[in-house]
C-alpha cells in the first residue's frame, strides 16, 4: 500500500512500501539534518529546507517524467523501480556544508564520486535493505554511469536512467530549482510541460524533442531555456551570494584545519548532519578552527575586503581569462599555496593566524544545462547550446553566468579595522586594485 506525503513544492508525494523502508534507514534520515543550500539560511532565514525533502522530491519528479516517457518509448517493468529509487538515494553521500569544502575549499573529493557512492550506499540498514530488495548494484550502475548505453533494449537496462536522475535537465535540478527558489521566497518557476518533450532515443539516449517534420517548435524551446534562466537566477541571487560564500569559507577553513590535524576524517563527516559538525568544530581543541564554527553559529561572519571579478585588469599582455586560471591554478587547486598566501597577508597586516581566508571558485563556471541533448530543427542530435538562431540568446545568458566567477579575500572582525592596510597589501600580493568599493573605509 502507498503512503501520501505532502510537500509544499509539489504538493501530494505517493511512496510505495519500498521507498518508505528505503526512507525509514538511518542513513537517509541523517539527511534530514543537512540543509539543502548549506549556509544561504545566514541569507534567506527561511531556506531551512534538506536534502532528505530533496531526495523525495526528486524521486517523485524522476517517476513525472518516466510517465512522460512511456508515451513514446515501452520502459521494462524494471525500469522505475530501479530509476526512483535511485533518484531517491542519490544525495546519501552528502556531507554537511559539503559543497563548500568539495568544490570550492576542495578539501575532500567530491560526495558524488563512484566510490564515495558505492560506500554510501552499501553502509548499514540503508546497504542491507537495498540488497534484500536485489537493488544494490542496479542502483549504484544508475547513479555511477556504469551501465553501458543501451542499444538493443535489453530486458533490465538502465543506460538513460543517470540522466533522468542527474543529467543536464533531470529530475535533481526540476526540483531543487523549484525547492531552492520556494524556501528562498523568491518567485520564480518553470511549466513542469517541459517533461512533455522528453524521449529515449534509438541509441538509448534521454533527448528532448522540440520539432518533428512539420517544423522547430518554439514553445519548447523556450520552457528549456526558461530552465537555463532560473539556474542563472538562483545562481546570481542565492548560490553565489557574498554572504552564504564568506558564511562557507569559514565553515571550510575550519573543516581544513582540523583535517590538517587528524581530528576530523571523511569517514566522520559522512556520518554527520550541520548541527554535529559545527558542534564538534566549536567543541575543537584548535582555537582558530573553534572560533570560526562559533562566528558562524552566530553570524558574526567575515566581511569582503578584497574582490576580483572575471574581467579583472590584466596585468601587461595577460588575458582576463589567463588571469582567471593562473588565480585558480595557485589558490583552488593548490591548498598549500593558498594557506601559505593567507599567512603571509596575515603577517604583513599585523594580524592573527586565520584573520583572511582566500576564497577563489573553480574556473569552469558552466551552465551545463545547456548541453542538453536536443532532437528536431536540425538533423541528428544536437545541443541547446548549438542550435541555429539561439546563440545569441543563449551566449548572453552564458556569458552572464561565467561572470559571476568572484575572487574573494574575507577578513576578520579584527581585520575589517584594517580594511585600507588590507586592501593594500592584497594590491601589492596578487598585482590587482581592488574591485570591492568599501575597501577604502577603515584605519
Amino acid at each position: 500500500m502507498t503512503r501520501v506525503i505532502r510537500d509544499c513544492v509539489h504538493g501530494d508525494i505517493e511512496l510505495t512500501p519500498e521507498q518508505i523502508r528505503i526512507l525509514d534507514t538511518p542513513q537517509m534520515q541523517r539527511l534530514r539534518g543537512i540543509k539543502q543550500l548549506g549556509t544561504a539560511y545566514l541569507v534567506y532565514p527561511t531556506a531551512l529546507h534538506t536534502r532528505f525533502d530533496h531526495c523525495v522530491g526528486t524521486s517523485w519528479l524522476a517517476g513525472r517524467m518516466l510517465d512522460m516517457i512511456a508515451k513514446t518509448f515501452r520502459l521494462h517493468s524494471a525500469d522505475r523501480r530501479v530509476i526512483s529509487i535511485a533518484a531517491l538515494v542519490h544525495d546519501v553521500s552528502h556531507v554537511p556544508f559539503g559543497h563548500t569544502f568539495e568544490d570550492e575549499r576542495r578539501v575532500f573529493e567530491r560526495h558524488d564520486l563512484p566510490y564515495r557512492l558505492e560506500r554510501a550506499l552499501d553502509r548499514g540498514d540503508l546497504g542491507k535493505t537495498l540488497r534484500r530488495m536485489k537493488l544494490l548494484e542496479p542502483v549504484i550502475s544508475v547513479l555511477t554511469g556504469a551501465c553501458q548505453s543501451v542499444i538493443d533494449f535489453p530486458e533490465q537496462s538502465y543506460g538513460y536512467g543517470r540522466e533522468i536522475v542527474s543529467g543536464p535537465i533531470s529530475a535533481d535540478l526540476a526540483d531543487y530549482l523549484k525547492r531552492d527558489a520556494w524556501f528562498c521566497g523568491l518567485s520564480q518557476s518553470y511549466d513542469e510541460r517541459v517533461f512533455r518533450y522528453l524521449e529515449i532515443d534509438a541509441c538509448g539516449r534521454l533527448v528532448f524533442r522540440v520539432g518533428r517534420e512539420t517544423g522547430l517548435r518554439e514553445d519548447a524551446l523556450s520552457e528549456i531555456i526558461n530552465l537555463l534562466r532560473m539556474r542563472y537566477f538562483l545562481s546570481e541571487r542565492v548560490y553565489y551570494h557574498h554572504t552564504k560564500v564568506a558564511a562557507g569559507a569559514m565553515i571550510s577553513k575550519a573543516v581544513e584545519v582540523c583535517a590538517s590535524q587528524g581530528r576530523i576524517s571523511l569517514e566522520r563527516l559522512e556520518e554527520m548532519d550541520d548541527w554535529s559538525l559545527l558542534h564538534n568544530l566549536e567543541s575543537s581543541d584548535l582555537p582558530l578552527a573553534s572560533k570560526l564554527a562559533k562566528m558562524v553559529r552566530t553570524r558574526s561572519l567575515y566581511k569582503r575586503s578584497y574582490i576580483l571579478y572575471r574581467k579583472a585588469r590584466p596585468r601587461g599582455s595577460e588575458a582576463a581569462e589567463e588571469v582567471v586560471s593562473r588565480l585558480a591554478d595557485t589558490y583552488h587547486y593548490d591548498s598549500e599555496a593558498r594557506n601559505r598566501a593567507e599567512l603571509a597577508l596575515c603577517r604583513e597586516c599585523g594580524l592573527s593566524e586565520g584573520d583572511l581566508i582566500i576564497y577563489c571558485p573553480s574556473p569552469d563556471m558552466q551552465l551545463k544545462e545547456a548541453n542538453v541533448p536536443i532532437v528536431g530543427g536540425e538533423p541528428g542530435v544536437t545541443t541547446l547550446s548549438e542550435m541555429a538562431g539561439r546563440g545569441a540568446e543563449l551566449q548572453v545568458l552564458l556569458e552572464a553566468h561565467r561572470r559571476l566567477w568572484r575572487f574573494y579575500v574575507f577578513a576578520s572582525p579584527q581585520a575589517v579595522q584594517k580594511m585600507k592596510a588590507v586592501s593594500r597589501a592584497c594590491e601589492e600580493f596578487f598585482g590587482f586594485a581592488n574591485e570591492y568599493p568599501d575597501s577604502r573605509k577603515g584605519d
